[in-house]
């Protein structure tokens, strides 16, 4: 369900958007207690709802602020048991477990019928995102037009895997500033942009992977540093 609303006179546009979505047989990696026969599962129900946003505000001439913002969560309703290679690996290296000794497979077992996934939360659902971007547009007297950005953009925190592991699986939130400028040359076909992302060369964490695949290792996926582009463009009528 949503709303759409304009406010002074058409230069405020206000939407907002409530959803739910129960989804059935959400796939996942699996990793079954038997060494080497894992593979894909499913959670047989699982729930989403959040709220969206946006906003575009015509402030005066020349001046616009554009932003949105969401929330959302969501967690599995049906009792589903797995066992998290993340808790295996940690059992390996405290009781040196050989991985095929009959100790191990027991381990394994144990792990996976102990650990339930209902009330976890689903992979990739960012709990925040935000947006804030103020606009000035600069018209000079030969023509020429000079548009100049600043973007603050918040990503909030997510689980990686449905498994939920406080030690690998909690993806921070960070925050980054950038800008962006064109310049169109009055009355030549030519025009200049700059844009600068990640002014303050954040180190933001855009996801977490831990491999299942015997490697067992966990490594962190960064956003790009701090760019800066530059480029020319020129028509030819």
């Amino acid at each position: 369900i949503g709303t759409r609303n304009t406010f002074l006179g058409g230069r405020v546009r206000l939407n907002v958007t409530a959803f739910y979505y129960d989804h059935e047989h959400l796939q996942f990696t699996y990793e079954d207690p038997a060494p080497f026969a894992g593979g894909t599962w499913t959670i047989p129900e699982t729930e989403e709802y959040g709220i969206e946003s946006e906003l575009n505000w015509l402030l005066a001439d020349g001046w616009q602020l554009d932003g949105m913002l969401a929330w959302q969560d969501g967690k599995v309703k049906s009792d589903v048991f797995a066992l998290d290679v993340e808790d295996f690996r940690a059992a390996t290296s405290l009781f040196v477990l050989g991985l095929f000794t009959p100790d191990a497979v027991d381990e394994r077992i144990r792990m996976n019928n102990a650990n339930n996934l209902r009330g976890n939360e689903p992979p990739k659902l960012v709990d925040l995102m935000a947006r804030v971007a103020l606009t000035n547009t600069h018209n000079f007297a030969d023509g020429s037009v000079l548009s100049s950005r600043l973007e603050y953009v918040h990503r909030g925190e997510f689980q990686a895997r449905i498994f939920n592991h406080p030690r690998v699986d909690t993806v921070p939130s960070y925050d980054i500033v950038n800008l962006y400028f064109d310049y169109d040359v009055g009355n030549m076909p030519l025009s200049f942009s700059l844009s600068v992302t990640n002014v303050f060369d954040e180190d933001g964490i855009n996801n977490v992977f831990t491999n299942p695949y015997g490697l067992w290792t966990t490594s962190n996926e960064y956003i790009p540093p701090r760019e800066v582009i530059g480029s020319v463009r020129y028509s030819w009528e």
